[in-house]
């Protein structure tokens, strides 16, 4: 417990301290994303997150929260705000990866969003599959990767690892 606590706090300092650039949820996907959600997850958006652009891949690993060598993710949602990973954002095609991370702020809203093991494999399966709905409905061939990745998250898989 006290191992845990002692990482909420330095999760904490790791935000507060963090170099990021801030700048406001992309108005160009703003209409699109709100009635795509309103729709599937049937919640209005009542605050938009912001967009932060961690200067460094060291910073954005440290707020992924991630032992992974590569710090793979592409975005993270935390408290209101979007994270970008500064190497996705070289990248571009990042409207799925905000869709995705959209949602999680939706779920922060609607008070689904969760950090015990059953409700994250619940929150990404919910997103990758929204991801995938969203992509497909725009052509994108990423559409059934992520379809097939939402799968992956089966709450059930929490009980397996006890």
């Amino acid at each position: 417990m006290i191992s845990l606590i002692l990482g909420f706090i330095l999760q904490i300092s790791v935000l507060t301290h963090l170099h990021a650039d801030s700048e406001p949820f992309p108005m160009e996907y703003r209409s699109a994303m709100r009635d795509f959600l309103r729709q599937k997850m049937n919640h209005d958006i009542q605050t938009w997150p912001t967009i932060e652009r961690t200067l460094s891949q060291e910073e954005f690993c440290q707020v992924a929260r991630t032992d992974s060598p590569k710090c793979s993710e592409q975005a993270v949602y935390s408290d209101g705000k979007i994270f970008i990973n500064p190497a996705a954002s070289k990248r571009g095609g990042l409207d799925g990866v905000l869709l995705h991370e959209l949602v999680h702020h939706v779920q922060a809203e609607i008070g689904t969003f969760a950090v015990d093991c059953i409700g994250i494999m619940k929150n990404e399966k919910e997103a990758y599959f929204l991801q995938s709905v969203w992509l497909r409905s725009r052509g994108d061939p990423r559409a059934q990767y992520l379809r097939t990745l939402s799968e992956e998250f089966d709450p059930k898989k929490c009980s397996e690892q006890s």
